[in-house]
């Protein structure tokens, strides 16, 4: 669930001392139980407590509830924020990413913490931020047959396409020639191999993974509806409708 502001207003409308003078009474009461004299008045007397402290359990509970809503608005807005910041950072559209993003999420990994991932991977990955949305479609492939979660998933495939991590990749199925790959890479560039920076092997291996990625997984279905998924999608749902919840009751 996307914010559309990052300001963040707390308004809480409680009688703190309305709940406090009722948590005195309640806990007046309790200490009146030792003079009790018969079974009726003990049964009386709990009544009334009861009745107190649900005065002030009330008050609590709404005021878990308000703070609760707050953080969690708090976190989406942050969330959001850092996105921004990180895809600015690394001169890529924002807008954009996020729209190529929630596609690929397809409903079935919460938005706010996709958005969260992506920021993370954006750090990693730098230049190559923009293929983000493709990296992500490629970690729920993955999933789909090696299992796991999709969002550690898309975490660990953004590691190791930013570094070149051939051994990681082969955990999904993707196998570099390295040495292919770079002569590959030069050849498109007009240079020889030994002229590569760091950057441009790296870059080599990123490509040419993602290359292989898309053809050896583009039969994989995660469009129809599985069991899982139709699960993922209800529990996303849930969340969303939550997060809803905190963002319109920031903007109260």
């Amino acid at each position: 669930m996307a914010a559309d502001s990052p300001k963040t207003t707390i308004v809480l409308d409680l009688d703190a001392k309305e709940f406090l003078a009722k948590m005195r009474e309640a806990t007046g009461l309790v200490h009146e139980l030792g003079d009790t004299e018969s079974l009726s008045d003990l049964t009386t007397m709990f009544t009334r407590i009861g009745m107190v402290a649900g005065v002030a359990g009330a008050a609590v509970l709404a005021l878990k509830v308000a703070l609760d809503l707050t953080k969690e608005a708090e976190h989406i807005q942050q969330v959001n924020a850092g996105f921004e910041a990180m895809a600015a950072s690394v001169g890529v559209s924002a807008e954009t990413i996020r729209e190529d993003l929630v596609k690929a999420l397809g409903g079935v990994i919460d938005e706010t913490d996709g958005l969260q991932a992506a920021a993370q991977a954006m750090a990693l990955l730098g230049d190559n931020a923009s293929r983000i949305p493709e990296i992500m479609d490629l970690a729920r492939r993955t999933t789909k047959i090696f299992g796991g979660d999709a969002l550690e998933n898309f975490n660990s495939l953004s590691s190791a396409l930013a570094v070149g991590n051939t051994r990681m990749l082969k955990h999904y199925g993707i196998v570099i020639d390295s040495d292919e790959a770079l002569k590959k890479y030069a050849k498109s560039l007009g240079i020889g191999v030994e002229y590569l920076s760091d950057a441009g092997r790296k870059q080599a291996i990123l490509n040419t993974a993602l290359e292989q990625a898309k053809e050896k997984f583009k039969n994989v279905d995660i469009v129809t509806e599985t069991a899982t998924t139709s699960t993922q999608k209800f529990m996303v749902a849930l969340k969303d409708l939550g997060e809803a919840a905190a963002l319109a009751w920031d903007k109260t």
